[in-house]
Order: structure tokens, then sequence, then C-alpha cells
């Protein structure tokens, strides 16, 4: 009897030993959920996304779900970070809304017992965020320094067109188009290159054109002064000759025009007198344009053969001048 009583009061201390080990499983499971996704009465808040995350009846989670929640959990700090340097979160929250999404599936599907839970898909989801950060702090890198090598370029070149493609660049940056970004960032080191290649070859033709004049100076330097002499002369000796002759040509195209206004005029008189085809304002309207030009063009005339009076009389006077002079000589 007294052997039977022993082993009756084990048993009951081991059955009640059970019942406490399967309650501080459950309280140290609960626990790990809240300190890692931060669940308060049942709500997951991050990052300005609240998503209701049943976590009723859950006594066991697998290590996987723990290794999911582990790796959500560094996602989201290095989504607050972003948030804190100033980058755009949208389309970086929706990829943390999606693999929220995923692991509370799976947890359901590991809740229910009837399928394994497969967490790979959750940690996907993880990598192509993980990328778009990699990404928008690279771009970021990028752009400051194209922006720096254009500073260092600004005394040599004009990066004008640079300034434009980074602008773009940065418009894209903030929208979060990083690989836009990214392309525009391209774009403006192309076009740095291009600059700098127009650069060299101009200077380059500067170069040999200035040795190629300089090289014609010297091996012809003796024809080109006997040319500037030649034409020194021709004009002292016939440059007043070539003024006066131009001078009486446009006295001759003036008077040709004057002809040619005053048939105007008289055809305007014959329609209007003879033929009654004009009214009497169209016919005082076209006198008074023609006459005007005919005064105008006979005061341009008069203008130019005073030049050319004016020319023949300073040419008399240093014609008498220098006969007076040799008459002077032969004297004494």
């Amino acid at each position: 009897m007294v052997y039977k009583k022993i082993l009756i009061l084990i048993s009951l201390l081991l059955i009640i030993s059970l019942v406490v080990a399967v309650d501080l499983n459950n309280d140290v499971n609960s626990q790990i959920l809240d300190e890692n996704v931060g669940i308060n009465n049942g709500v997951d808040v991050l990052i300005g996304v609240d998503v209701n995350v049943p976590v009723e009846n859950v006594f066991v989670i697998s290590d996987s779900a723990l290794e999911a929640r582990s790796a959500i959990s560094l996602l989201r700090t290095r989504i607050s970070l972003m948030k804190d340097e100033g980058f755009g979160l949208v389309r970086i929250n929706d990829g943390f809304f999606i693999v929220r999404q995923e692991f509370e599936n799976e947890v359901e599907v590991e809740k229910k017992g009837v399928l394994a839970a497969d967490y790979s898909i959750v940690f996907e989801r993880i990598d192509l965020v993980n990328e778009i950060i990699e990404l928008a702090y690279l771009t970021k890198d990028e752009i400051n320094a194209v922006k720096k090598a254009t500073l260092e370029l600004t005394d040599e070149i004009d990066v004008s067109g640079v300034d434009e493609i980074i602008v773009l660049a940065e418009v894209e940056f903030v929208d979060e188009r990083y690989e836009r970004a990214g392309e525009y960032v391209e774009k403006a080191y192309d076009k740095m290159i291009e600059l700098q290649s127009i650069e060299a070859k101009a200077e380059v033709v500067y170069l040999a054109a200035r040795q190629n004049i300089e090289t014609f100076l010297r091996e012809n330097w003796e024809v080109l002064l006997g040319s500037v002499i030649a034409i020194f002369v021709f004009f002292f000796l016939f440059g007043r000759r070539l003024k006066r002759s131009f001078l009486k040509r446009k006295i001759k195209a003036n008077y040709a025009e004057i002809e040619v206004l005053k048939g105007e005029i008289r055809l305007s008189q014959e329609v209007y007198f003879i033929k009654g085809q004009m009214s009497e304002s169209e016919y005082h309207i076209k006198i008074k344009i023609y006459s005007e030009k005919i005064r105008t063009l006979n005061k341009d005339t008069a203008m130019l053969s005073e030049k050319i009076e004016g020319t023949k009389k300073r040419n008399k006077i240093k014609k008498e001048l220098l006969e007076n002079g040799t008459k002077e000589k032969k004297k004494g």
C-alpha cells in the first residue's frame, strides 16, 4: 500500500511539472513574438504600416519562424535609419508590407499544423527589399560623386549640359526610381567625357592651325609683304577714281529708279483720269508714295553729286599745288 501511494504521488508530481513546463514554453514564445516584431495588444506597428497580427492559440513557433522574425526586425531597423536620413520610403514600405503578409501567411499555416510552413518566400521578399535599400544608398553616393566631379571641371569646360542631366537624376532619386537615376548618372559621365573630348579636339585644331599659319608666314612673308604694298599703291593711285566710279554708278541707279517711279505716276494718272478705274483715295495715296520716293532719291543723288564735285575740286587743288611747287623749284 505504501509503495502504491508513493507511485501515485510521483505520478501527480510529474503531471504537475509537465503542465508547468508547457505554460512556461507558451509564455516564452509569446515574449519572443512581442520583442522581435513589436506586437502590442495584437497590433504590429512598423514604419507607418499597421497590420493586425493574430497570436491567439500560438503555442510553439519553429526555428524558421524565429529566424524570419529576426530578419524582419533587422529590416525594420534599416528602414527606420533610412527614414531618419531623409530617404523616400513609399517603394520600400510597399515591399515591407508584402514581407509581412507572406510571413503572417506562413505563421497561419504553421499554427494549423496541416501543412509544413515554408518561410523561404519570406526571406526572398526580404532580400528584394534589402536590394532596393542598397540601391538607394548606392545611387545617392553616385549622384554625390558625379556632382563633385562636375565641380572640379567647372573651370575647364562648360558643364551646364552635365548639370541638366544631374538634375534629372536627382528627380528620379527623389521619386525612388533608383534604376533610372543610375542611368542618368552614367549619361552625366558620358557628357563630361564628350565635353572634355571636344575641348581637347578644339585645342589640337587651334595648335595645328596656329602652327600652319606661322609656317606659312615664315615661308611666304616676302610674297605677302609685296602683295600688301601692291594693294596699298593701287588704292593710293586709283582709290579716288574707284570711289568716283562707285558714286557715278549709284547716281545712275537712282536716276533709273526715278524714271520708273515717274512712269508709275503717269500710269496712275491715266488709270484715274482717263479710264476711271481707280478711286480718288487710292490715286492720292499712290501719288504721295511715289512723290516721296522721288524726293528721297533726288536728295540722295544731289549728295552723291556733291561728293563727286568735292573730290574733283580737291584733286584740282592738289594738282595746282604740285604745279606751283614745280615752277618755284625751276625758278630757284
